[in-house]
């Protein structure tokens, strides 16, 4: 039986999100409530043995981190292990070996 390496099959997932000026048209698509500004965002998924940039997406600051990787295409292979942060909550039911933080309950 093939066993998996941790560090060699493993890449890391998180978007970062950089100002802009405001645009004159289309405001709303670019304003980052969690920002309160005018942002892009950027999808970075990273190999960690390598720390090789596996794949860059883009989308306005409104976007949802999930809907940006959905949007991506992008598609990983069954033995790749990932990690993201909390905005990728439903990766685990895309991609089996998938990690998240798990997100404490309302209580």
């Amino acid at each position: 039986m093939w066993k998996m390496s941790s560090q060699e099959d493993l890449v890391v997932m998180d978007v970062m999100e950089s100002s802009i000026e405001r645009p004159h048209i289309g405001q709303k698509r670019f304003f980052s409530g969690k920002k309160g500004e005018h942002t892009l965002k950027t999808q970075v998924i990273i190999h960690q043995k390598t720390t090789a940039i596996i794949c860059l997406a883009h989308g306005k600051g409104r976007i949802h981190d999930f809907r940006l990787f959905k949007s991506s295409g992008i598609r990983f292979g069954e033995l790749l292990k990932v990690i993201a942060d909390k905005g990728y909550q439903g990766i685990s039911k895309i991609h089996q070996l998938s990690e998240t933080p798990i997100k404490k309950p309302f209580m």
